[in-house]
C-alpha cells in the first residue's frame, strides 16, 4: 500500500495523509486488523470517491500542508515544513537566515537533502549567531550531503555559510558506505562560500567502507568554491579502507576546476586507518585540478594537500605552512 504494506491490528491509524499509490494500505496480517484511516486518500479511478486523492487538498488536509506552488510534487500538497524555512531572516545576503543551535543546523541538513526543498534553500545565505554544540544529535548528516563523493541527495550546497565567528563542536558522523562525504558540509558546489567558521571536535568513524570523501569543514568541494578565515581544531577519523579514502583537515577532495582556501588552519588530527599518505592531509587530502589554491594557511600535519587525481593537478600554495615548518607561521608571516 502507499501508506503501510500490511496491518496486524486495529489499533494502527493513519490521519490526513494521502499517496499517490491505487490504495492506501495493503494486506490485513488477520482478520478485520485494516488499519484505522481518517480524512485519506488515495489514486482511484472514481475521482468522485469521499477518499480520491483529487480531494486531498490543503482546505481538506489543513495546517499541516502547504500548496504545491512551485509544482515539486506534481500539484500534491507538500507538509508546511518543506516549505517554510522556520529560520530567522530572509535568506539574502543583507538579511541571512540565521543558524542558532544545532536543531537549525540539523534542519539545513534536512532541507538541503531533500528533492522537494533543496531547490529552495541550498542556495542562500546562512549566519551563525552562537556556538553550536552538536553533541546530542548522534549521527548528524551533512548540509547536502552527497554519495559517491559528489552525488548529492538534494541539491549542492552553492549559498553562503557565515560563522560570524562562531564555533561548532562535538560533531560525530559515521556514513560507512561507498563514497560518503562527511564534513559540516558534504557537497560545496558551484560559488559555495564558507566563511568566519571555526569546527572543533569531530568524530567521523568510516568503518571499510571505500573512496569516503572526509573534511573536517567540506567533505566535496565543486567549482570555485571559497572557504576562507576558518580553522578544525581536532578531527579524529578511523577507518580500515586504506588508498581510497580521502582525508582533508579542511577538506577532502576536489571535482570541480578551481576554488581557493585562504587564511585557515587545522590542528590535532588524527586519521587512524588512513595509512595512504597520498590521499591525506592536513588542509586537503586530493586535489583534482590545479586551479585550486591555498593561501596564508598552516597545519600541525606533515603535508598541506595530500595526492592528486590528475597529472600536474596539485594546488597552489603561498605562505603556507606544515608540521616542519610551523614555527615560522606567526601572526606577522600570516
Amino acid at each position: 500500500g502507499g501508506i503501510i504494506g500490511g496491518c496486524g491490528n486495529t489499533g494502527y491509524k493513519a490521519v490526513n495523509c494521502y499517496t499517490t499509490y491505487s490504495k492506501l494500505e495493503g494486506w490485513a496480517a488477520a482478520t478485520n486488523s485494516y488499519i484505522g484511516k481518517t480524512n485519506c486518500y488515495y489514486k482511484t479511478s472514481d475521482t468522485n470517491a469521499d477518499a480520491s486523492i483529487t480531494k486531498a487538498t490543503v482546505e481538506t488536509l489543513g495546517s499541516a500542508f502547504k500548496a504545491d506552488s512551485k509544482d515539486k510534487n506534481g500539484g500534491y500538497p507538500l507538509l508546511a515544513w518543506e516549505v517554510e524555512a522556520n529560520f530567522a531572516g530572509e535568506g539574502t545576503e543583507e538579511k541571512p537566515y540565521l543558524i542558532n543551535d544545532a536543531n537549525d543546523l540539523t534542519k539545513l541538513a534536512t532541507l538541503t537533502n531533500s528533492a522537494a526543498t533543496a531547490a529552495d534553500f541550498a542556495n542562500k545565505y546562512y549566519q551563525l549567531t552562537a556556538d553550536i554544540d552538536m553533541s546530542g544529535v548522534a549521527n548528524y548528516q551533512p548540509v547536502s550531503y552527497a554519495t559517491s563523493m559528489h552525488t548529492v541527495q538534494g541539491k549542492a550546497f552553492t549559498g553562503t555559510l557565515d560563522g560570524n565567528n562562531h564555533i561548532i563542536r562535538n560533531v560525530t558522523m559515521s556514513y560507512p558506505t561507498y563514497g560518503a562525504t562527511h564534513g559540516i558540509i558534504g557537497y560545496l558546489g558551484t560559488n559555495g562560500t564558507v566563511k568566519n567558521l571555526g569546527v572543533e571536535n569531530v568524530t567521523v568513524n568510516g568503518a571499510a567502507a571505500t573512496y569516503l570523501c572526509i573534511g573536517g569543514v567540506v567533505a566535496s568541494l565543486g567549482d570555485s568554491t571559497t572557504i576562507e578565515n576558518t580553522y578544525v581544531r581536532g578531527l579524529k577519523v578511523t577507518t580500515t579502507a586504506d588508498a581510497a579514502t580521502f582525508v582533508g583537515g579542511i577538506t577532502g577532495r576536489t571535482f570541480g576546476n578551481s576554488g581557493k582556501i585562504k587564511n585557515c588552519y587545522t590542528t590535532g588530527l588524527e586519521f587512524s586507518g588512513v595509512t595512504h599518505a597520498n590521499n591525506k592531509a592536513g588542509i586537503m587530502g586530493s586535489c583534482g585540478n590545479a586551479g585550486y589554491s591555498a593561501q596564508n594557511c598552516y597545519t600541525t600535519d606533515a603535508k598541506t594537500q595530500g595526492g592528486t587525481s590528475a597529472a600536474n593537478s596539485y594546488m597552489s600554495t603561498t605562505n603556507c605552512y606544515t608540521l616542519s615548518t610551523v614555527a615560522n607561521a606567526t601572526a606577522e608571516a600570516l
